[in-house]
């Protein structure tokens, strides 16, 4: 009888155990899922700005395109006005014309 007895002290204890380990690991299922939420929240943010960033950028490279046209524009012109203010010093320049 005492050996049953002992059999049955060695299964509850190692049922309470057992539990014991079930709740440990239902409260870090828990933890970890709580975790995971927020780590998803941060990471749904950041690409939230990520692409925020990204279309700032374009814009600014666009911005960026048409000052640097307006200034290649504005280059041009004066390369064209100095070159025909060349032209005219040569064509006076020049005897008998």
């Amino acid at each position: 009888m005492k050996d049953i007895e002992k059999r049955l002290e060695n299964i509850l204890r190692r049922t309470e155990k057992l539990i014991s380990l079930q709740s440990e690991s239902n409260r870090k299922v828990s933890e970890l899922e709580s975790v995971n939420q927020q780590l998803t929240s941060k990471i749904k943010g950041l690409e939230e700005e990520i692409l925020r960033l990204k279309e700032t950028n374009q814009v600014i490279a666009t911005e960026q395109q048409k000052i640097n046209n307006q200034k290649q524009r504005e280059i041009t012109h004066k390369i064209n006005d100095l070159l025909s203010e060349v032209d005219r010093c040569i064509s006076r320049m020049k005897p008998g014309e």
